[in-house]
């Protein structure tokens, strides 16, 4: 799964240039529409290596939830549709032709990634630290009372920033 580039992509599931993938998931896909694979820029064999990088795997689409494919691809070409858009409004602020930027984008290698950071796990030396001073700082009374093994404000002891000993 080291190439994995497009689809969920589980914690750890892939190298990444960009940022440590053993702290994220995240799901991906590049343009929704396809590209022109004839075209040496979107081929993935041509000699520009970038090509394969970005457009040589396919978007990968899960099964459930219903309706995802089709809410991702939407949200997709909302956000290409913003970026034109964006573009004539930079170009009428230059004093250029409003379509002065259309043929520098419409090769675009935009991905849409939504990344999920799971909890990190804490060592247990600083959780007792964390549990000490938490004890130090009720009295020596835990916080909520409770046996539970977890520290944190809150109702009950468990606050925003509680976790399991």
């Amino acid at each position: 799964m080291a190439d994995l580039r497009k689809g969920y992509i589980p914690v750890g599931g892939c190298d990444n240039a960009v940022r440590p993938t053993a702290l994220h998931e995240k799901f991906s896909c590049s343009r929704v529409d396809g590209v022109d694979a004839s075209l040496p820029y979107y081929n993935p064999t041509s000699p520009n290596s970038e090509a394969a990088l970005y457009f040589g795997e396919a978007n990968r689409w899960p099964q459930s939830p219903a309706g995802f494919q089709a809410a991702w691809e939407e949200y997709y070409r909302a956000m290409e549709a913003l970026a034109a858009r964006l573009m004539r409004i930079f170009a009428a602020a230059l004093g250029l032709p409003q379509d002065f930027f259309d043929d520098k984008i419409d090769k675009h290698v935009t991905n849409l990634v939504a990344l999920r950071y799971p909890p990190p796990s804490v060592p247990s030396t600083v959780a007792a630290a964390v549990a000490a001073a938490a004890a130090a700082a009720t009295g020596g009374g835990g916080g909520s009372g409770d046996s539970s093994g977890e520290v944190g404000g809150g109702v009950g002891g468990r606050g925003l920033h509680s976790f399991r000993l």
